[in-house]
This record gives C-alpha cells, sequence and structure tokens, in this order.
C-alpha cells in the first residue's frame, strides 16, 4: 500500500500519511511511497490550528520529488517528478470553493467549517490500449488533467492544525473511477467533493421529436398549377442522436446527507463546445429506411409502403437513396446545432448534466450507466431520465433532456413544388441538396438543378431562395394559389468563426430591425464582451395569405414604388447603425435631395456626385466607399421595382379574379391563363436580374416583413459562447 509524505527542504518528515484501503491514493497510486516537497510558506504553519492558517491567495506549493504512476491494473496517468502540486485552505464562512471558470452553481464555505483542498495534474498516456477510461474521465489522451480533492473539517469542535487536516485528507481521498469508489466517498464527512478538469469529449445519447416543415417555393423556370398542395404538412418523428461533445469541461462528485453524492458535468464558462454527431435508430426510426421518408412524404397508403408508394410515383431507388442521403447529412447539422445551441445557452450557475445517485437504492441498471458515466460515456445515463427518479438516480439538469421536451422544427425547402402540386411528382427528378451550414434541406425541380450545382456558397442558396420566395409571394396574394392556410417561409442563417463585438452587434442589429428586441437594449445585450468566439443568427420568418397580401396591397390598390424604396431605406436603416465604421451608407438613405439625384443621373458612377456628401477619405477609399453605397442604391431600386410591377400585375390579376363576373382560378380558362402566364414573365424578367450583390446580409428579409407591415410572424436564434438568445 503506498505512503504519502511531506518533507522540507532537508529531507525532514512534516506528513506521513497511509491511505486507507478503500481512497483514491491506496487503488490508483501505482507506487509503494510518494513523496512532496513544501516550501517554507508551509513548513511555518503546518502545526498551526486550521481555522488560523493564512495560506496566501494561491495557497501552498509542492513538488513531486519523483514519477509517481496512477492506474487501475496498469497505469494510464503519471505525475512528472519535480511537478506542482497545491494544498489550499478555505477557513472562512462563505469563501468561495471554486472560481467561475466553469459554470455551475456556487459551492461555499458553511459556518463552523473549514475545507483543505490538494491539486495535482497528472497527464493521460496515450499509449496502450488500458489507457482508454481508465481514470480518464472522458479527457483526451494525451493531455495534462487537474484534479482537485475538498475535505471539510469541523471548526466548532476539538482544535485540527493544518498538518493533521492534510495527513486525514491523503489518506480519505476519493477518487471516484467507479460507483464502488462513489459508495467509499459516500463514507466521507457531508461535502467531501472531488473535482476533475480538462479538455476532453462526452458520449451522450437521446431522442429528438423533429419535425418536418416543408416550404413551399415556386420556380421560376416553369409557370404554377392551381390546385391543392401535396405535402405531408409537418410529419414528425423521433430520432435517435449519438453525439460526441467536445470542449474543456469540469466533472463534480460531491457527498450530499443520507449516503447521497451529485454528479455533475459542466461546460467552461465563455467557450464554445464542438459536437459531432450520429443519427441512429430511435423510436421507430433508423436514419435512411422508410420512417425518415414518412418525414417527408407523409404515411404510406394501407395498401403498401412508402417505398411503393413512391415507387409507383415514379422515383426510382438511386434516387430514393439521394434523397434520404441529403436528409440525414441535413438532419445531422441540424441536431448538432440544436445541441450546440443547448450548451451555449447554459447560465453561470447551470450545470450540462446534474445527478443525485442514492446509493443505498441504486440499482445494477443505474449503476452500470453510471460506471460508464464517470469514463465519460452518458449516453445510458441519458437514455434513462425519462424513467428518472428510479434506479436511484434523481435527475436535476440536463442537455439531452432540455431537447427532448421539445420539437425541433427542421425546414425543407422545396423550389417548383408549387408548378408541380405534388411533392412525389417533384421528387421524381429532383435535386436534393443540404445547406452545409443551417442543415436545411433543398429539393428543386429539374428545370432549378443547374442553379442549384452551381451553388457555391451561402450567398448564392440565399439569393437562389429569396428570388423562389418572391414569386411565391406574388402568386399567393395575386389570388391564384388555392393553398390559403399555407405560409411561404424566409429564413437568413449565419455563422462565424471568430465573433467580435461589431459583428455580434450587427446579428442583434438584425433581430432588433425585425421587432424581436428594442434596438436601444443591443448595448446592454453586449454587456463588456469583446470576443464571443463561434457565433450564429437565425432569422425565420412565415409569410400567411394575409401577411403576403399586405405586401403588395393596401385596400385593393397596388402598392407603388415610392412605397417599396421607403421600405427599402428602412430596412437598411435598422441593419446600419449611426456609430458603425460604414455608417456613411445611411446618408443617401435619409437625405431625399441626394437620393433623387442618384435616380435623376444617367450613370451608375456615382463617386463624384456622392464626394461632397461622404466623408473625406484616401482615393482608394473614396472609391470602396462610393461602390458599396452603389451596391445598396441598385439593390433597393431594383427590388423597389421588382415588387412595384409584382404589385400591379397582381393587382390586375385580382381585379379580374373579382368580376364581374367572379372568375374561379383554372388551369383550363384561357383568359386566366394568358395573365397568369403574364404576370409570371413580368416576374421572372425582373428577378433574373437581381444584383449580383443579394444575399450576403439580411436585408431581404427585413425588407420584405416591413412590405408585409411587419405581421409575419418571426422568430430568431442568436447562439455564442458570451450571450444566446432564442426569441421571441
Amino acid at each position: 500500500m503506498a505512503s504519502i509524505k511531506i518533507t522540507d527542504s532537508i529531507s525532514a518528515e512534516l506528513i506521513s500519511a497511509n491511505p486507507q484501503a478503500n481512497s483514491g491514493f491506496a487503488k490508483y497510486l501505482k507506487a509503494t511511497a510518494a513523496s512532496l516537497l513544501a516550501g517554507t510558506d508551509f513548513t511555518a504553519q503546518f502545526k498551526k490550528e486550521l481555522a488560523l492558517v493564512n495560506p496566501g491567495e494561491s495557497g501552498f506549493t509542492l513538488k513531486w520529488g519523483s514519477d509517481v504512476p496512477v492506474g487501475k491494473d496498469t497505469a494510464s496517468l503519471k505525475i512528472t517528478a519535480g511537478a506542482s502540486a497545491l494544498l489550499t485552505v478555505y477557513n472562512h464562512t462563505g469563501m468561495l470553493l471554486l472560481d467561475d471558470a466553469f459554470v455551475g452553481p456556487e459551492i461555499k464555505v458553511p459556518a463552523g467549517q473549514a475545507f483543505v483542498a490538494f491539486l495535482l495534474r497528472p497527464t493521460i498516456k496515450a499509449e496502450g490500449a488500458a489507457t482508454v477510461g481508465a481514470l480518464s474521465f472522458g479527457m483526451e489522451l494525451g493531455t495534462e488533467v487537474e484534479w482537485r480533492f475538498y475535505q471539510p473539517f469541523d471548526l466548532t469542535g476539538p482544535p485540527i492544525t493544518l498538518g493533521r487536516a492534510c495527513q486525514a485528507l491523503f489518506e480519505t481521498l476519493s477518487i471516484p473511477n467507479s460507483v464502488d469508489d462513489l459508495k467509499a466517498m459516500a463514507d466521507r464527512p457531508v461535502g467531501t467533493m472531488t473535482i476533475v478538469s480538462g479538455h476532453g469529449h462526452l458520449q451522450i445519447g437521446c431522442s429528438v421529436n423533429v419535425a418536418a416543415v416543408v416550404n413551399p417555393l415556386a420556380s421560376v423556370s416553369t409557370i404554377g398549377k392551381v390546385g391543392p398542395l401535396d405535402v405531408s404538412g409537418g410529419a414528425s418523428a423521433e430520432i435517435g442522436v449519438e453525439a460526441t461533445i467536445s470542449g474543456d469541461f469540469q466533472i463534480r462528485v460531491q457527498t450530499l446527507e443520507g449516503r447521497r453524492v451529485r454528479l455533475g458535468y459542466h461546460k467552461m464558462a465563455a467557450r464554445e463546445v464542438g459536437v459531432t454527431l450520429e443519427a441512429s435508430a430511435g423510436p421507430g426510426v433508423t436514419i435512411g429506411d422508410r420512417d425518415l421518408l414518412t418525414m417527408l412524404f407523409g404515411k404510406p397508403t394501407s395498401t403498401g409502403t412508402i417505398e411503393e408508394s413512391l415507387t409507383a410515383a415514379g422515383v426510382t431507388k438511386e434516387q430514393l437513396d439521394k434523397i434520404t442521403t441529403a436528409m440525414k447529412n441535413g438532419l445531422s447539422r441540424k441536431l448538432a446545432l440544436e445541441l450546440g445551441a443547448s450548451f451555449s445557452s447554459l447560465k453561470q450557475n447551470d450545470a450540462a448534466f446534474l445527478y443525485e445517485i442514492d446509493l443505498d437504492t441504486l440499482d445494477a441498471e443505474g449503476a452500470a450507466a453510471i460506471d460508464k458515466a464517470l469514463s465519460g460515456n452518458l449516453g445510458d445515463l441519458n437514455r434513462l431520465e425519462p424513467t428518472l427518479p428510479r434506479h436511484g438516480i434523481a435527475l436535476k439538469e440536463s442537455r439531452t433532456s432540455h431537447l427532448r421536451t421539445r420539437q425541433v422544427a427542421w425546414r425543407v425547402n422545396v423550389i417548383g413544388l408549387v408548378n408541380v402540386l405534388s411533392l412525389k411528382e417533384l421528387a421524381v427528378e429532383a435535386t436534393v441538396v443540404h445547406d452545409a451550414d443551417s442543415g436545411e434541406l433543398l429539393l428543386t425541380d429539374a428545370a432549378t438543378s443547374q442553379k442549384v450545382k452551381a451553388i457555391t456558397s451561402r450567398k448564392d442558396l440565399h439569393k437562389l431562395l429569396f428570388e423562389s420566395l418572391m414569386l411565391t409571394v406574388t402568386y399567393k396574394a395575386s389570388g391564384m394559389d388555392q393553398n390559403t392556410g399555407l405560409t411561404a417561409a424566409m429564413s437568413y442563417f449565419k455563422m462565424d468563426n471568430d465573433v467580435n463585438r461589431h459583428e455580434m452587434s450587427d446579428y442583434l442589429d438584425a433581430v432588433a430591425a425585425v421587432g424581436l428586441i428594442p434596438a436601444h437594449d443591443i448595448e446592454a445585450q453586449l454587456g463588456q464582451v469583446d470576443d464571443f468566439d463561434r457565433g450564429s443568427l437565425l432569422i425565420d420568418v412565415d409569410f400567411d395569405q394575409a401577411s403576403c397580401e399586405r405586401m403588395f396591397i393596401d385596400e385593393e390598390t397596388p402598392r407603388d414604388r415610392d412605397f417599396y424604396e421607403d421600405v427599402g431605406k428602412l430596412a437598411l436603416l435598422a441593419l446600419v447603425q449611426e456609430d458603425d465604421a460604414d455608417a456613411y451608407r445611411r446618408i443617401p438613405l435619409t437625405n431625399g435631395a441626394l437620393w433623387q439625384k442618384m435616380r435623376n443621373n444617367t450613370s451608375s458612377d456615382f463617386r463624384f456626385l456622392l464626394r461632397p456628401f461622404l466623408p473625406a477619405a484616401s482615393e482608394d477609399a473614396e472609391k470602396l466607399h462610393a461602390g458599396v453605397v452603389t451596391a445598396d442604391y441598385m439593390m433597393i431600386v431594383w427590388w423597389a421595382g421588382t415588387m412595384a410591377t409584382a404589385a400591379q400585375k397582381l393587382g390586375e390579376m385580382r381585379a379580374f379574379l373579382t368580376g364581374p363576373p367572379p372568375v374561379v382560378p383554372s388551369d383550363t380558362n384561357k383568359a386566366f391563363n394568358k395573365r397568369r402566364k403574364a404576370l409570371r414573365e413580368a416576374m421572372v424578367e425582373v428577378i433574373l436580374k437581381s444584383p449580383s450583390t443579394f444575399g450576403g446580409d439580411p436585408w431581404g428579409l427585413v425588407a420584405l416583413f416591413y412590405a408585409s407591415k411587419r405581421s409575419a410572424p418571426v422568430t430568431a436564434m442568436v447562439v455564442s459562447p458570451r450571450l444566446t438568445l432564442f426569441l421571441p
């Protein structure tokens, strides 16, 4: 059995401890003896009463006298000779035992107690199969981890010296590698705690309810049809998820009253976690199987399977494989984002996972799940969560429980569905891809497939979706669309690897622009933070029948170009603030006379026209500023003209349908078809001339939202380690 000694600079023994048989050092220290060298600060105080010790801000630094292997059977960790260890004393009521480096509830020294803490930093060896899982707690092989052991001592009874307290700590400290270790730990005083911190990987598992939300859009390449759309209508499924959460973690084990222990997992504050996800069999679902297809195409008929139903519609096995592969990839990305957002939303006093374990009632199934969890695999424990409190485990907090109790909406954009009405028919020749950033699925008709294949960026995708949305809302507002109960949706998604304060402010400007937070609250939301780490912004807006009509019609009068130009200006003003570096973009938007001069200018080169109005700058900067303002102008003027044209044409269509005599939209009505063709051709002509600059920011979404008189439902999600918002 190992012994632990603390000696002074001349090798005189200060403390000698013989760990108890069920203690952490007795079980896992793979040396017959280990020694620590103390400095003069410790030697001067180790005989003092614990209540009177002054360890200073950093505690007492010790050094290991030789290499110390730590492990179970074969060594899997090593403490290197000369490495530092630390003894810290907390002997004042209310002192914090933990700093705020990791999010989690505060733990303070209770009245009448003092704590002695011992810190060491073993390195997890990277070689040998025996290293995997053995005392790693899920931390990454080859890295240094930090172990902290806390033991409380009663200050109201007989006095105890610092040296005696250290001896007691060494003899009884717990390394919680298994349920047996937790049982030994439960025999220690209430409040005894072991903490493991480092960079690691937690395995988690859960079931998530996912609803495929089909967004039916028109293709600019073919004319829309009249009739009811054949869509699944938000079919949902339970998806089983296995994921690896990577990052800087802290595992806390603390004894409670009544032979209970608290087991918590905590992420580092203001730090992102990585999510690697594989979807697997969940209740009734296997990714790529027929149940996945029902999310998109609905349940099969009573006479056949979903595959048979799709095959009868002309969808080949090869095409089905393409569809299911894209669905799996897109859904995996969507769920990875949801998991990442869930962890980023943790507040300072939250735990990622927190359980209380009653060791007297813990059954075999619960014990097996806890053993795995202590090695970093929480999958079995996560899957027990819906049945808790059972098995001797009570659930307090869980990110997987958070996901399991709500439905995840997964957007499926279908371009061309308005043109063929049947999703099965469109799927026969559809090009199907997933957006690698947002996870949204995109199915397009054959006529649009070449555009999809040419997409190289999120900007290109956003432009394509915006063009299709423009035509779709026009169809709806004109009165041609019989599917008045369905919405036409638009989303804006942006992700940046390193979001600074200005970029996060831009995110919040967009959120404020759609009315989800007051603009004057942005500074308060940003606080004093300059670096937000990886961040993302998602804004979703659903245009129903009424909001589509408001975009174009005011009491049956088509809206004009001036209305749309004003809306376009307001949208850009909401996104570019007066204190932004590019605030010069606001000048033409707020100067009516300058805007009119730009309208009257016969050339698209506004550099010399703008020079008196823009801030003085170098020649290169002046060219850049003029180019940016010109791009803004061209975008707003193009959009305003497009919308005004659509309003006029659909106003004519609405008047025609109203009569007298009233006309029912029909593919067989020649007069109706003539007007429908004219409306489509007018829209397509201007849509295809959309500026190449469009799609780089949320301006298009905000402009359409404003044109609808801000009547469409809108949601937003801002995610980063330092600021996470789910709105409303």
